[in-house]
Formats: structure tokens, C-alpha cells, sequence
């Protein structure tokens, strides 16, 4: 079967050189004293009010009654993940900070987990279990909203975060596991109605999930 992610990673191929061309273009400029610049690299931010949010993925799951997940690579994806309230404090920190002029940061929190601790974390969050079910390398398309930018990245994306820590003495203001808790309980009592959002990658199709563990 073609793989149908191919034209949307183009495009997100296309957002990241532009973004990278942005980042020289502003780092440019303060160089030559137009102004002082600060750049930050966000990692993937979870919370509540999520706009495409990978909990709810496996929220829903849970809450349908769903007692396996398809992964990729039987869920050692890793790839780094920044608490909305430690996003604000990279920001936080830099602000009138001599240190934090010219320099480009990471921001992401200080301890990570794959994509099948992720959803074990979830689960113990709800009360519930599942288990993981790895997805053929030829059929990664039918998971890639569990994906980094569309499968476009590697399966490990983890960013370095040592100059914040160094240069900005940043530490985690909320640790992961709080945050994650905390994320849970909102979108348990605000579903995401992903059925009117056509920016949701996940479609929720359960029996071509169920078609692909027959394999």
C-alpha cells in the first residue's frame, strides 16, 4: 500500500529549512547590533489545551476500551517532550539575562521517555494497562501521528539541553510525571473534538489498527 504521509512530509521538510533560513536571518541581524536576539528551540510541548495532542491519542484509546496500541518500533521512539510550564521558564530565565543574548536554546525537560513509557504512564494515570503492539517497518504509515513530523525525523530525536542548564541555570519546574497527571485530568474533562478538527492527524480507525496486528 502507498504510503499516504509522503506529500505532508514534504511540506514539513519545506517548514524546516524555512525555519532554519528564519533563525540565520534573526541571528544575522544581531550580529550586526539591529537588535538583541534570543532564540528558543521548542521540543514537543504537552499540557493542557494541547492543540494536536499525542495524550489524547491514547486518552481516547483508554477511554474506548481499546487494551492494545500500535507503535512504531514496538514503542522505543524517543523523541523530547517540554512541560508547558517548564516551556514558560526557558523564556522566564532569559529574560534580561546578559547570558541569554546571541544564544540559541534547547527547551525541553530534564528527563524523557519513549513512546511506549509515555503511554504506560498514561495508563497508570487512568487506572488502566496497555499493551504495545509493534507496527511492521512496511506499515509505519498507518502510525505516523505517532510519529515525529510525519516520520521525516529519526526514530530517537533527543534534544541537548545543557547550555540552558549551564548558561541559564534552568531546572524543571514541574517534573514530567506531574505534568503528564495534569494533563490527563483536563483532556478526561475536555475531549478533544477531533472528528470537526481537520489539523488532528489521528483518525481514530480502530479496525484498520485491528487489521494490521492480524499481520
Amino acid at each position: 500500500m502507498a504510503d499516504p504521509n509522503d506529500i505532508h512530509g514534504e511540506r514539513v521538510r519545506k517548514f524546516v529549512t524555512k525555519s532554519l533560513e528564519a533563525e540565520s536571518a534573526v541571528m544575522s541581524m544581531h550580529r550586526d547590533g539591529a537588535y538583541r536576539a534570543t532564540l528558543f528551540r521548542y521540543s514537543y510541548i504537552y499540557g493542557p489545551r494541547g492543540i494536536a495532542s499525542v495524550e489524547w491519542s491514547i486518552i481516547k484509546r483508554l477511554l474506548d476500551g481499546r487494551s492494545s496500541i500500535n507503535l512504531p518500533s514496538g514503542g522505543l521512539v524517543s523523541y523530547s517532550r517540554c512541560a508547558a510550564r517548564n516551556a514558560a521558564q526557558y523564556l522566564l530565565l532569559a529574560l534580561d539575562n546578559e547570558a541569554a543574548q546571541g544564544e540559541i536554546f534547547n527547551c525541553a525537560d530534564e528527563v524523557q521517555y519513549s513512546q511506549g513509557q509515555w503511554v504506560e504512564l498514561i495508563a497508570d494515570c487512568m487506572g488502566g494497562r496497555m499493551e504495545v503492539v509493534d507496527v511492521p517497518a512496511a506499515l509505519r504509515w498507518t502510525v505516523a501521528h505517532f510519529l515525529l513530523y510525519a516520520g521525516t525525523a529519526a526514530d530517537i530525536a533527543l534534544q541537548d539541553i545543557c547550555k540552558a542548564k549551564t548558561l541559564l541555570g534552568y531546572k524543571d519546574q514541574v517534573n514530567p510525571v506531574d505534568a503528564l497527571t495534569e494533563t490527563v485530568e483536563w483532556y478526561r474533562n475536555n475531549p478533544v473534538d477531533w472528528q470537526s478538527n481537520p489539523a488532528f492527524p489521528d483518525k481514530f480507525d480502530y479496525a484498520l489498527e485491528d487489521k494490521v496486528c492480524e499481520r
